[in-house]
């Protein structure tokens, strides 16, 4: 059945039917405009999205992407279970800024799109087996503050080259495991980032940073095991760590 659907929906008009309905059900989800080039069903569950589109609420481009490919396990969903094998973001630009301090941002409305009605009891379980990022690009501006010449400008920020592989293997109202095997990035200002990489496991109680490295061209610093023990009831918080630079 699978097979004849991915098989199907090669069919030019069928092809835009699933396009256009999901750009609908996305624009309303998200109450803004969001527009796909094409949409392609691969083998094992993966959903192919070419050439998306998410638009601001000013109707600027908040998010492009060449593509956005995801592999989508259908019997743990029916559970309740978002449980991902994959997630590819190919050649993305995420532009994010505030035009004035007493303005929202362009992307708060996302924030609030995903918030609005949610209860803590209806917090789905969340696993992503393998994140892939390529070639993207993140900006944030604030556009009523100058822009410095030289070094690091905290209120225009661009950071290219994007490049990062994850795995969130279990992200839930009580816990979260993620493993960020590899990020690496340049920035305008000329800080490049060769390498960050961690694990991190945590639930209400305890968090434990594991594996933490950094690298940058003339530096590398390493992390023991940092140990977080959090006491709501007496509003303390107790860490145990072991720190080297290499």
């Amino acid at each position: 059945l699978y097979l004849l659907l991915a098989a199907t929906i090669y069919v030019p008009a069928v092809q835009k039917t699933v396009t256009k309905v999901t750009e609908n059900n996305l624009s309303k989800l998200l109450q803004t405009e969001v527009n796909i080039g094409k949409i392609t069903l691969g083998f094992f569950n993966r959903v192919i999205l070419d050439n998306v589109i998410i638009k601001d609420k000013n109707n600027k481009d908040l998010l492009t992407s060449a593509r956005i490919s995801c592999k989508v396990n259908l019997l743990e969903l029916a559970k309740g279970v978002i449980s991902i094998g994959s997630i590819q973001l190919y050649g993305f630009d995420i532009q994010l800024y505030q035009e004035e301090n007493e303005q929202e941002n362009n992307f708060k409305f996302l924030i609030d799109a995903f918030n609005k009605g949610e209860k803590e009891s209806e917090t789905p379980h969340i696993n992503i087996n393998s994140i892939l990022i390529r070639r993207g690009k993140l900006s944030w501006h604030q556009w009523n503050q100058p822009q410095k010449q030289e070094g690091f400008d905290p209120n225009h920020i661009v950071i290219n080259k994007i490049t990062g592989t994850l795995a969130l293997k279990e992200l839930s109202k009580d816990s979260i495991q993620l493993n960020v095997k590899k990020i690496s990035f340049e920035e305008q200002s000329g800080f490049a980032l060769e390498q960050l990489s961690f694990k991190i496991h945590g639930n209400k109680k305890n968090i434990a940073l594991n594996d933490f490295k950094l690298v940058c061209p003339n530096t590398a610093i390493q992390f023991s095991p940092i140990f977080i023990q959090i006491d709501y009831k007496n509003d303390t918080i107790n860490t145990k760590e072991t720190f080297k630079n290499v």
